[in-house]
């Protein structure tokens, strides 16, 4: 039996790691990519994002949706002691990790009586 060069076997070892390595990686973004995503709704991404703003939990805001189509809705936001806030959400395409995302934001300067 005929051995590789100390340098070769070391250079095909490294070459296997990166291959073991690079399927990892593919295997891992095949599995993230299916999986389901967020199904979110106009309301609950209202909630999601009003809930950071003002710092409270997404069941004290209070959402209504004022209009809504296919691709874009409006949406107010409420929460106790906290400004009313309008936000313009939009349909995002397939493969993200939500389905509506936040066009623009706008608030009261004075917190709801």
């Amino acid at each position: 039996n005929q051995r590789l060069p100390n340098k070769l076997f070391k250079e095909l070892k490294t070459m296997k790691y990166q291959v073991l390595f690079t399927a990892l990686l593919i295997a891992t973004a095949q599995a993230a990519h299916a999986q389901a995503p967020n199904e979110s709704t106009p309301a609950s991404t209202a909630a999601s994002f009003a809930s950071q703003f003002y710092g409270v939990d997404a069941s004290v805001v209070d959402v209504t949706i004022t209009k809504q189509d296919l691709y874009t809705a409006t949406a107010t936001t409420k929460a106790p002691g906290q400004a009313v806030c309008s936000l313009e959400l939009a349909v995002v395409p397939d493969g993200a990790n939500t389905n509506w995302a936040l066009g623009s934001w706008a608030c009261d300067k004075q917190p709801a009586s």
